[in-house]
């Protein structure tokens, strides 16, 4: 019983460090976005509902993102987006983002620290797994996350834009705030639909990758001690 428990426990670990690493990405990794501006010709945009500002250049670009970012993950307290303005229901909006981005990012810390501690648990003790129909626990893992993804995946696929309002509505009920009006707050038009949808396929992308390796590293056997093939499954 101690071996199941500790089985299932594994395979949620593992499966909630691979899907908050794989969304922390987007988040972390800025130059996935900087590669959007010459792309999506960001540079070049006209902001008609603010005759003073003319297209930003690349720089500006950056810095208003980077404001945006670092108030999202906490590491400033004001919201800015550099030499745009913005109104408090835009701002709001953000504040809600940041509690999301957050929340991932603490789950990733506290899945990845528990995945060290039951391994650690586990060979300290001698403690032999639970092979539920003779598949190791990140098996299983890869097998929830796949079931999960293939779902929102194909639902992204048919209609993002319809896959997106519903994520908004999911994540933040009652609030309205999200839909925001370029008129008020021209930071959106940096942010396009082709841009979040390229988050999506960066996360789908990671999680693609992290399954593969670990179904790679299930299924080509290894060498024992003696010289003997097993799978990963028997090992563990």
């Amino acid at each position: 019983m101690k071996a199941k428990l500790l089985t299932v426990a594994v395979i949620a670990v593992v499966a909630l460090l691979i899907i908050t690493l794989s969304i922390a990405l987007p988040m972390l990794i800025r130059p996935f976005y900087y590669a959007h501006i010459d792309a999506l010709g960001l540079d070049e945009l006209e902001f008609k509902y603010f005759k003073d500002i003319s297209p930003l250049s690349k720089e500006e670009i950056k810095q208003a993102y980077n404001e945006m970012m670092d108030y999202c993950l906490g590491f400033r307290s004001d919201f800015s987006a550099g030499v745009l303005p913005f109104s408090e229901e835009g701002a709001s909006h953000f504040h809600d983002v940041k509690k999301l981005f957050i929340l991932d990012l603490s789950v990733l810390a506290i899945s990845a620290a528990a995945l060290v501690a039951l391994v650690i648990v586990i060979k300290k003790k001698s403690i032999k797994l639970h092979r539920f129909l003779g598949r190791s626990a990140p098996f299983w893992s890869v097998i929830s996350i796949a079931s999960a993804a293939s779902v929102i995946g194909i639902a992204c696929a048919v209609n993002f834009k319809k896959t997106f309002e519903i994520f908004h509505k999911i994540f933040f009920p009652g609030k309205t705030n999200w839909k925001f009006k370029p008129a008020k707050d021209p930071i959106i038009e940096l942010l396009p639909n082709q841009f979040f949808a390229n988050c999506a396929l960066l996360i789908f992308g990671a999680i693609l990758a992290f399954c593969i390796g670990i179904m790679i590293y299930e299924f080509i056997p290894k060498k024992t001690g003696n010289g003997r093939h097993c799978r990963p499954s028997e090992v563990f």
